[in-house]
Order: structure tokens, then C-alpha cells, then sequence
């Protein structure tokens, strides 16, 4: 009886060292992303570069993210990534962060020679992409500078207010 639980141990143990190097090792990939902004409006200035784990249907966690100036035909190498799926989205902005052209490509990685193509298509938006807390500074979101006292969204009427400066000017 003794040798049938050894056995079944040695078994388990055999089973477990065969699966921990899988396990343990994350195969990554080198990918090659090209960007054909051909159709952007010739106001675009920066390309806006986003890829995510997972599909384009779904917001996935960031894998990488980069803003670039903007040229009809890029082509990014890319930090090493994990095999799986990913979605690759691109939009190009104008001087006020309005975007001009955008698309989406779905790929599982590894893919046939490392390579992933978007194309954008024309788009016509009236607004900034930038959040209430940027600011848009020649076609790139950056954070808003500060305003100031906790009133800052509040402007002054010549008078003084509860708080200090509004200016970001330290008085």
C-alpha cells in the first residue's frame, strides 16, 4: 500500500515538472506595426499610436502607447510583446487635437513575419480629444497647468476670493 501512494506522488511530481517550464516561461515577439495615414487630412500633425490586450471590441489593459509626428506612412517597431491578441488603433490629430483620420486592426500575435498593418480612414470630428485636465499643445494632449488655489475654476471678479493666486504664479 505504502509503494502505491510513492508511486502516485512520483507520478504528481513528474506531472508538475513537466508543466512548470510552460508555465513559466512567456513567449514574447518582436512586431513591426505600419500605419498608413495616406488618407489623412493634410492639417493632421501627430499620430496617436494605442495598443491593448485583447480584442478591438473590448477595452484591454495598455501594452503600449506613443504619440508621433505625423508622416502618410509609418512604421513602428515595437517593444517585445507577450504572444496573444491585441488590438492596434491609430488616429491622427490636427494642431488642436482634433482627429483627422483613425482605424483599427485586430491581430493575434505572432503573426506571418512580425508585421501588423492599419489603415486609417478620413474622419471628421469638431472637438478636442483631450481630457478636462489637459490641454491641447500643437496637436499632443498634455496635463493643464495649474491653476492654482482649490478655486481655481472659479474666476476672479477683481475682488479677493477665498483662496490665493489663480494664476499658477506662486502669490
Amino acid at each position: 500500500m505504502c509503494s502505491g501512494d510513492l508511486r502516485r506522488a512520483c507520478a504528481t511530481l513528474a506531472a508538475l515538472l513537466v508543466t512548470l517550464p510552460g508555465l513559466a516561461c512567456v513567449r514574447e515577439v518582436e512586431v513591426s506595426w505600419r500605419i498608413d495615414a495616406s488618407a489623412a487630412s493634410a492639417s493632421a500633425v501627430n499620430i496617436e499610436l494605442a495598443v491593448t490586450r485583447g480584442s478591438c471590441a473590448l477595452e484591454g489593459p495598455s501594452a503600449y502607447a506613443a504619440v508621433i509626428p505625423h508622416a502618410r506612412g509609418v512604421t513602428r517597431a515595437l517593444p517585445r510583446l507577450a504572444a496573444g491578441d491585441y488590438c492596434f488603433r491609430a488616429r491622427t490629430l490636427d494642431v488642436e487635437c482634433r482627429p483627422t483620420a483613425e482605424g483599427q486592426t485586430d491581430a493575434s500575435l505572432p503573426t506571418d513575419g512580425g508585421n501588423v498593418t492599419t489603415r486609417l480612414d478620413p474622419r471628421a470630428f469638431g472637438t478636442s480629444v483631450c481630457s478636462a485636465s489637459e490641454a491641447c499643445s500643437a496637436g499632443t494632449c498634455v496635463p493643464a497647468a495649474d491653476a492654482g488655489a482649490d478655486d481655481a475654476a472659479t474666476p476672479d471678479a477683481a475682488g479677493l476670493d477665498s483662496g490665493g493666486s489663480d494664476g499658477g504664479d506662486g502669490r
